[in-house]
């Protein structure tokens, strides 16, 4: 975890020992739990905190502040809803899958790390209220932007692109939002990932 709140530090985002121990929890949890139940591949047990811990905080990136609601599409086992969750503390936070059994995982490890800020829905994308939408590898790019654009008019979106290489061009038409691209590594992570930023217009 030595690796983590350096990393937040970094990024200016210091996070709490109560924090680093629940990511830490966290981390075990995927290693232990959603490994062996098929949420994450068996190939990723030794990257968990470097390729999964540390590519969520990195959508911390692109908030200005603290939001009151985040919805956090196709977050099949937690990610980056839950840590998100975890640094955002007074965020509610909801977690949206269509699988039932990566929403029964989620809810496990709610459940085990003691979160109440968080809660696991199983449904389609849906209009909804909230002040950021994120997403990670759930769809392409163009897609994921238009589903925000249509469904979300009024929120900020954070959405992974790939990891390393050059900056990605992105070309998309939106109605409601501006798009940016940010290195969601700021120095720390190599490959680091990319993230478009969606904001209202």
């Amino acid at each position: 975890m030595n690796h983590i709140a350096g990393a937040l530090t970094s990024w200016g985002r210091p996070a709490t020992p109560q924090q680093l121990a629940l990511l830490d929890g966290f981390a075990a949890w995927l290693r232990e739990e959603a490994v062996a139940a098929g949420g994450l591949a068996p190939g990723e047990v030794e990257r968990i905190e470097e390729r999964h811990i540390l590519d969520s905080l990195a959508f911390l990136q692109g908030l200005d502040s603290a939001p009151s609601r985040l919805l956090d599409l196709g977050s099949g086992v937690g990610l980056p809803g839950i840590p998100l969750a975890i640094m955002l503390p007074d965020t509610e936070v909801t977690l949206l899958d269509r699988s039932g059994r990566r929403v029964r995982l989620a809810r496990r490890a709610i459940r085990v790390l003691g979160l109440d800020n968080v809660r696991v829905e199983q449904a389609e994308a849906a209009h909804r209220s909230c002040q950021v939408v994120t997403m990670r590898a759930v769809m392409d790019p163009g897609r994921a932007g238009a589903l925000v654009d249509d469904q979300f008019p009024a929120s900020r979106a954070i959405l992974a692109l790939r990891r390393g290489g050059a900056e990605p061009r992105i070309e998309l038409r939106m109605r409601s939002h501006t798009v940016s691209v940010v290195d969601g590594g700021a120095g720390i992570l190599d490959p680091a990932p990319w993230l478009l930023i969606m904001a209202p217009s």
